[in-house]
């Protein structure tokens, strides 16, 4: 079963696409701000004379304001341009930092966090949306594939720069630095990225967004490129929840340990981004999401048999396998979901994002609810999360075979 293939998008009209760099630098003002002040925790506690783990909901905090961000910021792009957006959203994120520097209650913080995210998921919306206006679906995967190769660099290092900062004399340093982060991303936009939608719709209002979101919804490959994300995504956050409960509780190490190696996990998603951008075009996309999901499939089993026996490395290096895995299925995914309907491209982004981070917290709360008093929930659900994107690719790639969709 096969739909017809994609419409024509801006990728026709001859638009010259940013520099990879100025894509990496938007794509890199939320990331950076989702766990730099991880390493923070116990200084921000005793700021406010609160537990350490009541600070945890200020990741629980960002992950709402990313789902309320990025329902506005690709269906309001796709008739205003993305430029507006942009400075929308970047402009709020220097102010939001500002706010959390200066917070004077957790209670402020949390309100800060909320709008950080709303307002940082801009970059990542948005460059989605760029990419897909100036390239067809092969190259775009490619493009998906190098951006996110850098952009996961970024949340790897933010707790070492975050714990770099506060040694310089506090927590609120890091938040100081985003905020000049964000300054200078805009100043690159304003001077350096052009408006790639060369084809804004004419109007805007709720019922022609109904609209173009009902036609989305309605299509199964797109949802089924949706799940392959939302899964994946699903996967990073259950470990993310899981592992410093594995690292601390289960292992008796510490949160520097976590930290540590935690970047064996980057380094293998990293690898599969570069991999998927370097060969993209060589490989095709069909294949490159099932050699993707084969590699994950095999860490996921890798990781459930050396659970019998605990440790960092067979915790860690089974998961930098199914990293490795996802970082080759996801470009393609992307370009799968944002090839359905690329005339709007601004608002199947912001679907796609609100899909997945509405299953990445449902997972995320399953593996909340089901980790104590051992690591059971976080295995099961971790190990599902692998197994739904697999299965949601295999439903999308017949549905909508990715090569017929190629520009």
């Amino acid at each position: 079963m096969t739909e017809a293939p994609e419409k024509s998008s801006n990728s026709s009209a001859g638009v010259k696409p940013p520099a990879l760099w100025m894509l990496v630098a938007l794509s890199a003002v939320g990331p950076l701000a989702i766990n730099i002040f991880q390493p923070s925790i116990g200084s921000i506690a005793d700021s406010f004379g609160i537990a350490s783990s009541d600070v945890q909901w200020a990741l629980t905090v960002y992950l709402f304001g990313l789902l309320f961000g990025q329902m506005i910021y690709g269906p309001l792009s796709d008739r205003y341009g993305r430029k507006p957006l942009l400075y929308f959203g970047l402009i709020g994120f220097i102010l939001a930092n500002t706010w959390l520097a200066l917070s004077a209650s957790f209670g402020s913080l949390l309100i800060g966090r909320g709008l950080q995210a709303c307002t940082g998921c801009c970059g990542i919306i948005l460059t989605r949306a760029i990419v897909r206006d100036c390239y067809p679906t092969e190259k775009s995967a490619s493009a998906y594939g190098y951006i996110t190769t850098a952009m996961v660099a970024v949340p790897a290092v933010a707790p070492a720069l975050g714990y770099s900062l506060e040694s310089l004399g506090s927590w609120r340093y890091s938040f100081g630095f985003l905020a000049v982060f964000g300054f200078a991303v805009l100043a690159i936009t304003l001077r350096f990225v052009p408006e790639t939608n060369k084809a804004r719709l004419s109007r805007l209002d709720f019922g022609s967004y109904r609209d173009a979101g009902g036609m989305l919804l309605r299509s199964r490959p797109f949802l089924a490129y949706s799940g392959v994300i939302g899964f994946g995504t699903a996967s990073f956050f259950s470990f993310l929840n899981g592992a410093p409960y594995a690292t601390i509780e289960t292992l008796g190490l510490t949160g520097r340990d976590f930290s540590i190696y935690f970047l064996i996990l980057s380094a293998g998603y990293m690898g599969g981004n570069f991999v998927a951008g370097r060969y993209a075009l060589r490989l095709g996309l069909p294949r490159m999401m099932h050699v993707g999901h084969s590699i994950s499939l095999l860490g996921t089993a890798i990781f459930l048999i050396n659970l019998y026996t605990p440790s960092m490395i067979t915790i860690f290096a089974p998961a930098a396998i199914v990293a490795f895995g996802g970082g080759l299925y996801n470009p393609a995914s992307m370009a799968g979901a944002l090839a359905v309907r690329p005339d709007v491209a601004g608002t199947a982004s912001s679907i796609v994002g609100v899909l997945s981070m509405i299953i990445a917290l449902a997972m995320s709360a399953l593996v909340n609810a089901l980790l104590a008093p051992n690591l059971v929930g976080f295995i099961v659900i971790y190990a599902a999360c692998s197994v739904g994107a697999a299965l949601c690719a295999y439903i999308a790639l017949w549905a909508q075979p990715l090569k017929t969709a190629a520009a």
